[in-house]
């Protein structure tokens, strides 16, 4: 019995035939969670949620840029709308029918980067570089 056959045995295929990319990802994720239940309660945490938050917002700016969108604001200091938080914000003044779905949508294939990364980082035919 192989490794894989044991792992089907109880565990999705899905999971079984990606656990090398799961693996890697493994260490990010539980670092992920741990800085986001820190960042309620520390500042200098608080500065990781403040990158993300550029790069999300940076997203909607370059597409909306690329797209023809016409980003006029971009603003990434939070600030309280009511009971919730803004942590940033892009305004678009010319948003269309075949612009405002890929400007709304790009961030999430932006977190879909990591998992392309460690699949390139995993694959069995990749050149050790040491």
């Amino acid at each position: 019995m192989t490794l894989i056959d044991s792992c089907r045995a109880f565990a999705p295929d899905v999971i079984c035939r990606n656990g090398e990319i799961l693996l890697y990802l493994l260490p990010s994720a539980a670092l992920a969670i741990v800085i986001r239940a820190l960042a309620r309660s520390h500042p200098f945490f608080f500065l990781f949620t403040v990158l993300g938050t550029v790069s999300h917002e940076l997203s909607h700016f370059v597409v909306g840029l690329v797209t023809g969108a016409r980003p006029a604001s971009f603003t990434v200091i939070p600030r309280r709308v009511g009971q919730h938080w803004e942590l940033g914000s892009v305004m678009l003044t010319r948003v269309r029918w075949y612009n405002v779905a890929p400007a709304a949508l790009v961030p999430l294939p932006v977190r879909l980067l990591p998992l392309a990364v460690a699949s390139m980082r995993t694959r069995p035919d990749r050149k050790s570089v040491v």
